[in-house]
């Protein structure tokens, strides 16, 4: 699939740490990493899949959480068999079948674990794509358009790190915005005040970091090399910079 990586050593994950052992410390940091990070994705599905007002499927995203530490569902998951991404699927529809069948939604506090999402803001939930027709799609769509965000964030992170933000400048310029046609290298030059080939040299080095920051965030959500290459093929295949 044009992806190589090696195969040795394949270091911990969030899924790997959501179904590791019996420690609830381990498995209440992963899913505090999972709501955090993939909050939207969920409550766009559950929106879609159930035809749920968006507070309702909000209420419904942090029960789900809830749920996932309260049960043993975590315990029947095998981290050797699909993705975190499979996985969030498959449990969603276990805890909204049970939330439909209940006819009501899940009570929280009464001594239950909080799990924060920072500021403690619901985050805002943008209109779905119309393109995309079923809620599975939008779980994709949502999921991918998550991890395309931290990786561009930490992007960002790293190369003011690194004291190269023009890097990231230069980057942004030409795949971090809105317009239908990515912009010239003439006309990043020209907007931004640098050669063109300083223009080349920092795309060729924040695609490159880029690319490293994505696959890093998608073997996360996976367990062996082979999972990473399908599952970052799956999710972007090479539509991205």
């Amino acid at each position: 699939m044009g992806f190589s990586f090696p195969t040795p050593a394949f270091p911990s994950t969030h899924w790997s740490q959501l179904v590791a052992g019996e420690d609830p410390a381990v498995r209440a940091r992963a899913v505090h990493h999972l709501a955090s990070e993939y909050w939207q994705p969920i409550c766009l599905y559950i929106q879609r899949k159930w035809s749920k007002p968006q507070d309702e499927a909000a209420d419904l995203t942090q029960g789900f959480f809830v749920w996932i530490l309260e049960t043993d569902f975590l315990g029947r998951a095998d981290p050797t068999r699909g993705r975190l991404r499979a996985f969030v699927r498959v449990a969603l529809g276990h805890y909204l079948g049970q939330e439909h069948r209940k006819s009501r939604r899940m009570k929280r506090g009464s001594g239950r674990l909080p799990l924060s999402l920072g500021n403690g803001a619901t985050p805002a939930i943008d209109v779905p794509d119309p393109r995309v027709t079923t809620p599975e799609e939008r779980l994709d769509h949502e999921w991918r358009a998550a991890l395309l965000a931290r990786a561009a964030a930490r992007l960002a992170e790293r190369l003011t790190a690194e004291g190269r933000p023009e890097v990231y400048a230069t980057f942004a310029e030409r795949y971090l915005n809105d317009l239908e046609v990515e912009p010239s290298y003439d006309a990043i030059a020209a907007r931004l005040g640098l050669s063109r080939a300083t223009v080349s040299n920092h795309l060729q080095r924040g695609k490159a970091l880029y690319r490293e920051i994505l696959r890093a965030l998608v073997a996360e959500t996976v367990t062996d090399p082979r999972a990473l290459a399908d599952e970052y093929h799956e999710l972007f295949g090479g539509t991205h910079p």
